[in-house]
């Protein structure tokens, strides 16, 4: 990344919230622009671009020579950078004409910094009127133009405004400090204190990426210090190609149902869908798959994956995650919750094998491995190999409700595991008897049912009698009764529930 940039000023920093990842990029409790309010608390802050040198600024300090006011490129930068600051936290930026008498509380020039630095900032709270000033080196011709997402120059702006609303560095570094003080503990961890983690790093990616926003950390912090927005709340899709290996990126994502699509990439990538992740995505600069490319924001939660034509490996979360490695050799491993893979062909077009739990799925996308996965979508069939939880249950539930036929219905498995999504056991097996016996059944019929499908034969008189009158009594309800005979021993021979563990349990819908 090369020299980077310096702050100004050095700050007494106490711990401010006790989490060290976050203290580590707060400059102190005091360097905020919403000082006479709570952190956290909306603020709204003017900014302004000065045609001159500050009245203010002392002409004869060697940091205050080649004054140059920003070009329009740079302008139009430092306007967007700080719209999306706006949307996502609770600081609202407006521009304002600059003059000797009036401007804003942040201002942007450019000067000749030589070859000290690329750009410094001083952070709010300062106590004097360069509070919020940045100020960006001209010496270098390079960082007055091509100001765009994935260069140098646009993250040293970035950096540098990070420092203006309130961002240190997170280590002990402080490039042409004019003190010769070192950055104020505390520090990140070694393995953190790096442009992966926070654009306020000098530890640069190893491939030279450059961030084209904040880093996973820099979100903790700026929340604590203004409050976070909502973003992204919908369902959204975020596509990937060979060239995003060429940036480091992250999603900041607040709700619905995401998607991470990885198909436009010819190089088989590394996927991770947890919060506060790395994935390995693209291709760097000399045609490597880019390390840590993509990172996924502390708070987002992205359900679903769809990975290269090569040989991906993809990781889910605790969410119910759909992953598609689609062709090439993938290895899939879904975490928590109910996890599936999709396949494009028919069921018939496959060969799939069940070794303790780990799945291997052999055809036209190739020779998948695949753990932790629950279902798998193909586009005839649905097959269910969570027979230790919902799908075993549907399968015990059909077992005592209809027989063990009713088990090889792909319809009313379907049916079934899909109303158990939004149900309780309790409140599903409630809701089945309705539906076969009638709203108004006896406990007489339950216990006709039960035997009927589950012994093969009729209960004697005295048998019923005497399940029946436990249902009346209320020592059993007809739906507890009904799940304790799901549960047995017996109803799971009935169905075949070992060899559905081993085949899975075909459901539609």
């Amino acid at each position: 990344m090369g020299l980077f940039a310096k702050i100004k000023k050095n700050y007494s920093m106490p711990s401010i919230t006790g989490i060290n990842q976050i203290d580590s990029l707060l400059q102190g409790p005091d360097n905020r622009w919403n000082i006479e309010s709570a952190a956290g608390t909306a603020v709204a802050v003017i900014f302004s671009f000065p045609a001159e040198l500050p009245a203010y600024a002392d002409a004869n300090d060697p940091e205050n020579q080649g004054f140059s006011p920003f070009n329009e490129e740079q302008k139009v930068a430092v306007r967007t950078i700080l719209d999306r600051i706006g949307s996502e936290f609770n600081i609202t930026f407006s521009e304002v004409a600059d003059s000797a008498t009036a401007y804003g509380q942040m201002r942007f020039s450019n000067n000749n910094q030589g070859t000290v630095s690329s750009g410094f900032a001083t952070g709010p709270g300062s106590g004097s009127e360069e509070s919020g000033d940045v100020y960006i080196n001209n010496a270098d011709a390079t960082n007055l133009t091509n100001i765009v997402p994935g260069t140098f120059i646009w993250s040293t702006l970035v950096h540098e405004i990070g420092h203006a609303i309130g961002l240190k560095h997170p280590g002990n570094y402080n490039a042409g400090d004019d003190t010769g003080a070192a950055e104020v503990t505390p520090y990140l961890s070694a393995t953190e204190d790096h442009v992966w983690y926070t654009v306020m790093s000098y530890t640069a990616a190893p491939q030279e990426q450059e961030r084209d926003w904040f880093g996973i950390l820099d979100l903790g912090a700026l929340e604590h210090l203004y409050g976070k927005k909502d973003v992204a709340i919908g369902d959204n899709t975020y596509t990937y190609t060979d060239a995003s290996g060429l940036n480091l990126t992250m999603i900041d994502d607040a709700g619905g149902t995401d998607t991470i699509d990885l198909s436009q990439i010819t190089l088989g990538a590394v996927l991770d869908l947890s919060p506060g992740s790395f994935s390995s995505v693209g291709r760097a600069w000399d045609e490597s798959l880019a390390k840590n490319s993509v990172s996924i924001g502390l708070k987002a939660i992205i359900e679903n994956a769809i990975g290269t034509a090569s040989d991906d490996s993809i990781t889910g979360n605790d969410a119910n995650n759909v992953l598609r490695g689609g062709a090439g050799n993938d290895t899939l491993v879904g975490g928590a919750g109910i996890d599936a893979a999709v396949f494009n062909g028919d069921k018939s077009s496959y060969t799939i094998s069940n070794d303790a739990g780990t799945l291997t799925v052999q055809g036209g996308d190739g020779n998948d491995s695949l753990t932790a996965i629950e279902r798998l979508h193909f586009s005839d069939v649905r097959l269910a190999f969570d027979l230790d939880s919902d799908a075993g249950f549907i399968a015990k539930l059909l077992g005592v409700l209809a027989g063990k036929d009713a088990v090889a219905n792909k319809e009313f498995v379907g049916i079934g595991l899909k109303a158990l999504e939004g149900s309780t056991q309790e409140g599903l097996m409630g809701a089945a008897l309705d539906a076969v016996l009638g709203p108004n059944y006896t406990s007489g019929s339950v216990i006709d049912m039960l035997f009927l499908n589950v012994a093969g034969v009729q209960p004697s008189d005295a048998q019923r009698t005497l399940y029946a009158g436990q249902i009346d009594d209320g020592t059993f309800s007809a739906v507890s009764l009904s799940i304790a005979v799901a549960e047995t021993d017996l109803n799971a021979t009935n169905i075949g529930l070992v060899g559905l563990a081993t085949t899975g349990l075909e459901f539609i819908g």
